[in-house]
């Protein structure tokens, strides 16, 4: 017998809420198939706790709790506090959140529409599937005649190891009490960079430099200048770049986003078997 789609829409409704959010973690469905239903269903408002109570929560909601605790192994807590860089108007729309922030980061090259030469690429930074002891990590740098490491940064202000990038701790730092960011950068060059706040946190200057040993965590929105020109001014072999601070911006990596030439891939989720190429450890053998 051969099922219609509206049959099939039928027969999943009349499963029980709990079943349903446990489809929802299955692996295929992504968090973007979820924000869907999400959007459009309205069937099953709640899931359940215990035999018969409400737990007071959406299946989509219990379906990304459920999602976390699979990619963390920490479960999330029933109720949390706001405190005051709290922006979501609720915890589920945090937890959507968080999950694209597992993805990785993207670092989307910013070229000054006055600018000289600048051939920078975007690089995309993939969280493993597969668990690891430690977050993997690449190096931003400068090409060389010696060395091209593919990311298209020439500019001589820049080192040829400059900064540290980072993926986070899937369970230390994705906290759902936490605001959560998509990578941490670690300076190693001898001119600073700086970073530039999209969201001013408490203790923090939206806009601070990061020198040599220094480090900070990126978040959707900042920006990242790779030269800073008031310590860093153009001259000699520099000056072409006069004007460009080799800036990035950061981003989570979309569902669907584009992985073709001349993007810089890291870490992308294919097969698991062997390195491939600009993976994080193949850049590790070669800097």
């Amino acid at each position: 017998m051969v099922r219609t789609r509206s049959q099939t829409r039928i027969a999943l409704t009349l499963l029980p809420p709990d079943v349903i959010a446990h489809i929802l973690t299955m692996p295929g469905i992504t968090v973007e198939d979820l924000a869907q239903v999400d959007r459009t269903c309205r069937l099953f408002a709640f899931a359940h706790g215990a035999p018969g109570k409400p737990c007071g929560h959406s299946i989509v909601e219990s379906a990304l709790r459920l999602r976390r605790f699979a990619q963390t192994g920490e479960s999330v807590p029933a109720t949390l506090p706001r405190p005051t860089w709290w922006t979501w108007p609720h915890l589920k729309a945090k937890l959507f959140y968080d999950e694209r922030c597992r993805r990785g980061v993207r670092l989307v090259s910013q070229i000054p529409s006055r600018s000289g030469p600048d051939i920078r690429k975007n690089v995309i930074f993939f969280h493993s599937k597969v668990k690891q002891p430690s977050p993997p990590e690449i190096v931003l740098g400068r090409m060389t005649r010696a060395f091209d490491n593919g990311q298209g940064i020439q500019d001589p202000r820049v080192s040829r190891q400059h900064l540290r990038v980072s993926l986070l701790h899937m369970k230390e730092d994705f906290a759902p009490s936490q605001p959560s960011g998509v990578a941490r950068v670690l300076g190693l060059g001898h001119n600073p960079s700086t970073i530039r706040r999209a969201t001013t946190r408490p203790g923090e200057s939206s806009c601070f430099k990061l020198r040599r040993g220094d480090t900070a965590t990126l978040y959707p929105g900042d920006v990242i200048q790779l030269v800073c020109e008031d310590v860093s001014r153009a001259h000699g072999r520099s000056l072409p770049f006069e004007g460009n601070p080799c800036a990035y911006k950061i981003e989570m990596i979309p569902e669907n986003c584009d992985l073709s030439p001349p993007q810089v891939v890291y870490g992308r989720e294919v097969e698991a078997e062997g390195t491939e190429a600009g993976s994080p450890e193949q850049a590790a053998t070669q800097s």
